[in-house]
């Protein structure tokens, strides 16, 4: 099982107060994930904000991607992600 890694990719734009209990709730797990990597494309920095808080529990990978909508951010999530499995959440 030492094999078995996950990747959680996470697309967000503007829901800093959603991403915040998504990354709360997923340190609440009992088996959590290698890395998370959270693309954004937000207007806003709120995001940034909220990463910079994170008790970084899992390493965390945050990349800017301007207008980025769902699916090229999963695109861009896969490419950066470096686990054996996938996991995709949305804010």
């Amino acid at each position: 099982m030492d094999d078995f890694t996950v990747s959680v990719v996470i697309p967000n734009r503007n829901d800093g107060k959603l991403l915040k209990s998504l990354l709360t709730a997923i340190n609440d797990q009992t088996f959590l994930p290698k890395e998370i990597v959270i693309i954004d494309s937000s207007t806003n920095d709120d995001a940034k904000d909220i990463i910079e808080e994170y008790d970084d529990s899992v390493m965390l990978t945050y990349h800017c991607e301007k207008k980025a909508y769902p699916g090229k951010a999963r695109n861009v999530g896969v490419k950066l992600a470096n686990g054996n499995w996938i996991a995709f959440l949305d804010s």
